[in-house]
Parts: C-alpha cells; sequence; structure tokens
C-alpha cells in the first residue's frame, strides 16, 4: 500500500499516509515500536533499540499496514546478532506480556531490596566508624 498507494484488500486510493500509532498502557498512550536488541552494555545486558512504527490505512475499508521509518537499522541489528550468535529479540520467547511484566517487577523489587540492603549496610559501617575514634 505504501508504493502503490492503492488498498490492496477493496483497490481504493483513498489512503491515509504515515498515520501516528499509539499504545495505551498503565502509564500512558506511546507511540507504538518495533524493539530490536539494540547495544551491549558492560558485556552483560543490551539495551532494546526501539524503531517507531507508522501506519498506512485505507480510508474506504479500514485496512493497515505497519511499516518502520529504517528498515535498514533492522537489516544490520539482525545481521550482528546472528554474527555475535545470541538469540534474537523477534523470536517468540515462549512468556506472554503479563508473565513478563510480572517478571520486570520481580526484578525491580530485588533491585530495590538489594540497593536497600547496601544502604543499610554503609549505615552501619559509618556508625561504627563514628564510635571507633
Amino acid at each position: 500500500m505504501r508504493e502503490s498507494r492503492t488498498c490492496p484488500k477493496c483497490h481504493s486510493t483513498d489512503v491515509l499516509e504515515r498515520v501516528r500509532v499509539i499504545d495505551r498502557s498503565e502509564g500512558g498512550a506511546r507511540d507504538l515500536s518495533l524493539s530490536l536488541p539494540g547495544t551491549t552494555v558492560a558485556g552483560l545486558f543490551r539495551l532494546p533499540k526501539q524503531l517507531p512504527l507508522t501506519a498506512w490505512v485505507c480510508a474506504n475499508c479500514g485496512y493497515a499496514e505497519l511499516y518502520t521509518a529504517e528498515p535498514a537499522q533492522i537489516r544490520s541489528l539482525r545481521e550482528r546478532v546472528a554474527a555475535e550468535g545470541r538469540a534474537t529479540a523477534w523470536e517468540a520467547s515462549g512468556m506472554d506480556s503479563e508473565a513478563r511484566s510480572r517478571a520486570g517487577r520481580l526484578a525491580m523489587l530485588v533491585l530495590a531490596v538489594l540497593l536497600a540492603l547496601g544502604v543499610g549496610l554503609m549505615i552501619v559501617l559509618l556508625l561504627f566508624a563514628t564510635a571507633a575514634k
């Protein structure tokens, strides 16, 4: 539809171009995007690369197609991941979004507890250091 400017379903030429597509969640509304593996940080974890999506929509029948403005980045990311021998982020993970959300919340809770323990240990060490003087 993007190249032909014609709907593949009803053959109408009344096509809306580059329509913003948003996703609503607990955090509000945000642009819909692809999440692909990005750069590796300190050899430990990857920051995802977000590629925004836009839609081409038939104003006659409502059929829509999604496109990213940066297909070359998708190819280069796929080649880099394949060269590194890592699992790809675009393959099915076997975990639904609710399970990923729970896992993320659990990870944040564990980090918060570890941070609190670290702060508590620092306070205890400071108290011992000042008491020893």
